[in-house]
Order: structure tokens, then C-alpha cells, then sequence
């Protein structure tokens, strides 16, 4: 097993986080594992998610070490969850179209716009509805006549 200063004299400022990745048992090196998930979206039909990206036409454009130099271009071992992210997600996976964000950032880009704000409406309209719930059961209960303890 390697010491964090071995991590940190090969990996430079990173190299804490890949430590931290690898005793916690992940391969610490996520720019690997990224490009693998990456390649499979793109080019692998049995995989459950390439309707979204092979399907449409998106295709894997990078090596690992050009994933590995964008990790380091975003400062990405300073993310709590470090995600790969398409600015332009009908583009490719490109160094120009490409970059290191949070995962959920990278979740909430993803969601249609719609789906968000109906979620949120759906949220607030529960909220409204428990409050007056809780409302009636208070007028309730207070004029029921009951004594507190």
C-alpha cells in the first residue's frame, strides 16, 4: 500500500484526494474510471445508458490522459464529487467540451427544466397542503374543548 506522500509527490496537489479515494476503496485514480464509464456510455449497446449517448450520435473523443489533464486544468480533487460534465450536452466527449463540476451540479443540468420546476411546484404545493392540515387539526383540537396537561 502506498503513504499519502507518495501520493502526493506523483500526483502533485491532487494527490491527497487520491489517496483519500483509494483507502476508502475506489480506484484513486478517477480520471481512469471516468473515461471507462465515458467510452461504454458511448460505444457499448448493452450498456443501459447508450440510448442517451451513443443512441444519439455522441461519441467518446478523449484519452484518459487528456481526462487526467482536464482533472487537473478544473482542480477537480477539491470537489466533494467529482463529475464529468458535457458543456454541450448534444456535443461530444471532447477536451473543449468538457470539464470537472460536482455531481450534483452535474444531476440538476442534466434534469429537464420542466421536471425540476414541477418537482419544486409539487414540493411547495405538499408543504401548503401539510401546513393547512396542520392548521385544521390545531383549531380542531383547540375547540374541542380539551384541557392541555
Amino acid at each position: 500500500m502506498h503513504s499519502l506522500q507518495s501520493y502526493i509527490d506523483a500526483y502533485g496537489p491532487a494527490g491527497d484526494f487520491l489517496y483519500q479515494r483509494k483507502i476508502k476503496g475506489v480506484n484513486g485514480l478517477i480520471w481512469k474510471t471516468t473515461h471507462y464509464g465515458m467510452k461504454h456510455r458511448c460505444q457499448n449497446q448493452k450498456n443501459k445508458y447508450y440510448r442517451y449517448y451513443g443512441g444519439k450520435g455522441v461519441k467518446c473523443l478523449m484519452s484518459s490522459e487528456q481526462l487526467k489533464g482536464l482533472f487537473y486544468r478544473d482542480k477537480a480533487w477539491l470537489l466533494k464529487q467529482p463529475s464529468i460534465d458535457r458543456i454541450d450536452s448534444n456535443g461530444n466527449y471532447e477536451i473543449k467540451n468538457c470539464r470537472w463540476i460536482e455531481l450534483r451540479e452535474n444531476i440538476l443540468r442534466a434534469m429537464p427544466k420542466k421536471k425540476l420546476y414541477d418537482q419544486s411546484r409539487d414540493f411547495l404545493l405538499n408543504l401548503d397542503a401539510n401546513r393547512e392540515s396542520l392548521q385544521a387539526s390545531i383549531k380542531e383540537y383547540l375547540s374541542s374543548g380539551l384541557q392541555r396537561a
